[in-house]
């Protein structure tokens, strides 16, 4: 699978356009297991929309990853050509990992998110409704 919610993707070019609107460069690639080779699904620019989003995006870098979190495709009519042309846009996202820290970061501290919301397990009766 390629452009679409949750996919991970590596940064190639960030160019700031507006405080609400930055343009990322980017691909999503997946191993191939026969080949043992990366096979690019994706790669394109993607606007980043948003003052929170757009001003998050600008502080990219190349080869940072990202996890793409909201994701949007538009394919608007050129009136004087007749054709289609898509804009691929990005409400939120989040930083992976960039090159001073780990990939399995984001891992780390998701586990350790769940670890934090899991309870003992004995049964609170003031939250039983009967």
């Amino acid at each position: 699978m390629g452009f679409r919610n949750g996919a991970y993707a590596k940064v190639w070019e960030v160019t700031p356009k507006s405080e609400a609107m930055t343009k990322v460069r980017l691909s999503i690639s997946y191993k191939n297991k026969e080949t043992d080779q990366y096979d690019v699904k994706f790669s394109s620019s993607v606007m980043f929309v948003g003052t929170a989003c757009a001003s998050k995006a600008a502080k990219l870098t190349e080869n940072d990853r990202i996890q793409l979190l909201q994701v949007d495709v538009d394919s608007p009519k050129d009136e004087s050509t007749g054709k289609r042309y898509y804009v691929f846009k990005c409400s939120d996202f989040a930083v992976a990992n960039s090159q001073d820290q780990p990939y399995s970061a984001p891992a780390q501290q998701a586990a350790s998110t769940v670890a934090q919301r899991v309870d003992s397990g004995e049964l609170d009766d003031s939250r039983l409704p009967f």
